[in-house]
């Protein structure tokens, strides 16, 4: 974005103050890799993220998940990337995440 330009709308909607994600999103669910925003659903049956696919995470603050319904947000643009910064990396199960 150019200096003065607005901000798109549905930008800000979804990415901004008070936006979809600050109030959707537990921030304890808010996992964050290499740019990409994804969030920990509960596992209650029916239809999952990615497809109930198995995912291990690890959080740069030391915790660990791993979830069958992991949802994807899409990429955080770079002018919101101090809001929503990379908080963890995906890992294989034999690294120590147990499921």
């Amino acid at each position: 974005m150019m200096p003065g330009e607005e901000e798109p709308t549905d930008v800000l909607v979804f990415w901004g103050p008070g936006g979809y994600l600050e109030g959707a999103v537990d921030p304890a669910a808010r996992v964050v890799v290499d740019g990409e925003h994804y969030a920990i659903c509960g596992n209650t049956g029916g239809f999952r993220g990615h497809g109930g696919r198995r995912f291990d995470i690890a959080f740069h603050d030391g915790r660990t998940a791993t979830t069958r319904n992991l949802w994807h947000q899409g990429t955080v643009p770079p002018e919101w990337r101090h809001r929503y910064p990379d908080n963890a990396r995906f890992v294989q199960a034999q690294e120590g995440v147990q499921a």
